[in-house]
């Protein structure tokens, strides 16, 4: 290895590692984001599966600080994009969320550690 290559290797950086290993950080990288730990926390708390918009109603609330019956579609909307595009495909991915055959129906997967 030349000089130039240890010097290169000693001064590299998370952000220098290929995008492949940045998205592939592993499971608990899923729990980077808020928006997913609510979800995981909310379904851990139900009493078996619960439908989207439940999951959608519930982290919203969350995330406003107020009552489930008093989110308006402005507050829904941002969270059901998000959690239907990103968040929701990558917890089930990484096997923390189950869906159903219905497509909407969540429950968390019997592999989720029991201190999450």
């Amino acid at each position: 290895m030349s000089e130039t290559e240890k010097q290169a290797r000693s001064t590299a950086t998370f952000d220098d590692r290929p995008h492949d290993d940045l998205q592939s950080g592993g499971r608990l990288d899923v729990f980077t984001d808020e928006r997913r730990r609510r979800v995981v926390a909310y379904l851990a708390e139900s009493d078996g599966p619960v439908s989207f918009d439940e999951v959608v109603v519930a982290v919203a609330a969350a995330e406003n600080g107020c009552a489930p019956d008093s989110l308006d579609e402005s507050e829904r909307k941002p969270v059901a994009i998000a959690l239907h595009h990103a968040h929701l495909p990558k917890l089930v991915h990484e096997g923390y969320v189950r869906a159903t055959e219905e497509g909407l129906r969540l429950a968390v997967d019997e592999t989720t550690p029991p201190s999450l």
